[in-house]
């Protein structure tokens, strides 16, 4: 499979790919009010390359280095995919790539590169949901097919519980991820 086709078939991954720098020369001209500044050499990137199924598709990324999280989160959600109707014995739904997506895509967002790495689980319509558990403690950020994201905080030792839909404030949530 080709890099272009990769990265379009792993939308989850582009925010990743997108912030990533890289250079092709050992220095960059930089033109700035009419004078010449050189800036120093950069390291180069480093590159991983991860195969994964989803919906009896392989895929392969192959592009720079992702955080070391990913790659287990991706291993839990293939071994959690459903992926057909009635899943869990009722109705469920089959897990909607959409929606992994956009859990991975906020991963990427609220993670550091050496963050615990989440369970994902299928929700019954058709959504997916990442849980860390530590000491009776327990966070999960869900995806719902068909309503907003959110997260659910409890901290029974704090008498702590909370949920809030997920907004493009991040920083309270990197707060509780920091905590696993």
């Amino acid at each position: 499979m080709s890099t272009a086709t990769t990265r379009n078939s792993a939308a989850a991954f582009a925010p990743h790919v997108a912030r990533m720098a890289h250079t092709t020369s050992l220095r960059d001209d930089i033109l700035t009010s009419g004078e010449r500044y050189l800036t120093t050499p950069r390291e180069p990137i480093a590159q991983a390359q991860m195969h994964f199924q989803v919906q009896g598709q392989r895929l392969t990324y192959d592009g720079p280095a992702l955080p070391k999280w990913v790659e287990p989160t991706i291993r839990s959600l293939e071994e959690r995919w459903a992926g057909v109707d009635g899943w869990d014995g009722y109705d469920g739904k089959p897990t909607d790539l959409r929606c992994a997506t956009q859990l991975l895509n906020y991963l990427l967002l609220v993670l550091r590169n050496d963050s615990t790495p989440p369970l994902v689980t299928p929700l019954a319509d058709g959504g997916l949901q990442a849980e860390w558990y530590k000491a009776n403690v327990d966070l999960e950020i869900v995806v719902p097919a068909n309503e907003p994201a959110r997260y659910y905080f409890c901290d029974p030792s704090l008498g702590s519980d909370e949920a809030s839909e997920l907004t493009s404030d991040f920083s309270r949530l990197r707060k509780l991820v920091a905590r696993f």
